[in-house]
């Protein structure tokens, strides 16, 4: 049974030290967003100032300043918002050994991590909301809320949601990547010692029957 044994206690070893890993990536990956955010919720809020410029020139400078201060203050406090939508154990396997998936499909980045991502970035829409960049009555608000389980859009009940792609940054998609490869030898590993076990568990059995 040594042999069995060995080759299993090398791969739980492996498993361990990839874990550890992807805790490190996950941790840089929180970081890299933390920064995107920050510059993307700026970046937004441009947009729909210069977008829609009637709403812009009717709140005057005055709310204008407001508006970049409530901005400002969402900026302060981006990494409580990366921790909250993007820090639950359910997102990633190395916490919680679910049924996770971290691949690409072509440019698509996996959904259960763009998801938290676009939650995080539906921050910004209650500020708009409130200077009239959308309107809380109309037909627009419901372009940045959380699909219900239909596939459809919910009214005000649904939790702030940024329903477009976002492009991810080089280096979010890069820690992205790399914890994939190493969810992806995870699983492997974890075939392989569960085969190991089998084995062992077969030739246990078998030894038993001949020794009688």
């Amino acid at each position: 049974m040594g042999e069995f044994d060995t080759k299993i206690k090398v791969l739980k070893n492996e498993l361990s030290s990839l874990e550890s890993r992807m805790e490190t990536l996950f941790k840089k990956f929180c970081e890299e967003v933390a920064e995107f955010l920050t510059s993307w919720y700026e970046a937004q809020a441009r947009d729909e100032v210069k977008r829609k410029s009637d709403v812009t020139i009717k709140i005057g400078k005055d709310q204008l300043a407001v508006l970049k201060q409530k901005i400002s203050d969402l900026q302060k406090k981006v990494k409580d918002v990366v921790s909250d939508f993007l820090g639950k154990d359910s997102i990633w396997w190395h916490k919680s050994h679910g049924k996770q998936q971290y691949s690409y499909h072509g440019n698509r980045p996996p959904d259960i991590v763009e998801k938290a991502l676009r939650l995080a970035a539906g921050l910004l829409a209650p500020i708009l909301e409130d200077f009239g960049y959308f309107s809380k009555d109309g037909p627009e608000p419901l372009l940045w809320r959380e699909w219900d389980s239909t596939g459809k859009y919910q009214l005000q009940s649904g939790r702030p949601y940024y329903p477009y792609g976002l492009e991810w940054s080089p280096q979010m998609k890069n820690f992205m990547r790399e914890y994939d490869e190493a969810h992806i030898r995870c699983q492997e590993i974890l075939a392989e010692i569960s085969r190991l076990e089998k084995e062992k568990r077969e030739k246990q059995s078998e030894d038993l029957w001949d020794s009688l």
